[in-house]
């Protein structure tokens, strides 16, 4: 039996971490909405643009900070209106970053960098940034391995929407929506 299916819009967020104490403890960035929620840094795709300048544009919008790689960690479908078929396909990106300081939009109202043990499951508006976050707290410090190709960084190619990750693979498109 076939469902009817679901019309998502493509959100992404980036976890941009950092060291405390040496390289021994990671802590991530997270931003507080009006609401008191927190969330991670990002926001839905626009019409033409790829995963990463979209990543990028949001990141830089909402901090002040430039995304230099990302590597996606992880997807969830967020079912947020169910009579209605609609909700999210979220993508949570590891990201390494430049810059020196947070320079926060009008669109939140404070930021912190946090440890994981920090951030508990309530804390963050999504589960799904969440899981994301322990996973990428936890892991190694090695760099992201994605990083826009030359083709993105001209923009000469419009017909490749992914990142790729120098070995000719291809990575996702993502997004969050407010």
């Amino acid at each position: 039996m076939m469902g009817k299916n679901m019309w998502a819009r493509v959100v992404q967020r980036g976890i941009l971490t950092r060291a405390r104490d040496g390289e021994e403890h990671r802590e991530a960035l997270v931003l507080r909405n009006p609401d008191g929620t927190w969330e991670l840094p990002g926001g839905k795709v626009e019409y033409s643009e790829t995963a990463f300048e979209s990543l990028e544009r949001e990141v830089l919008e909402e901090t002040g900070l430039s995304i230099t790689t990302a590597d996606p960690v992880e997807t969830a479908v967020r079912k947020l209106k169910p009579k209605k078929k609609r909700g999210k396909f979220a993508v949570v990106y590891r990201c390494a970053f430049e810059g020196d300081g947070v320079e926060l939009s009008d669109e939140h109202v404070a930021f912190a960098w946090r440890d994981f043990s920090e951030v508990g499951a309530t804390t963050l508006k999504q589960v799904d940034e969440y899981r994301s976050l322990r996973r990428v707290l936890a892991e190694s410090v090695d760099e992201p391995r994605w990083e826009r190709t030359a083709v993105h960084a001209t923009g000469t190619d419009r017909s490749s929407e992914s990142l790729t990750n120098g070995e000719g693979a291809r990575g996702g498109d993502g997004d969050d929506e407010r």
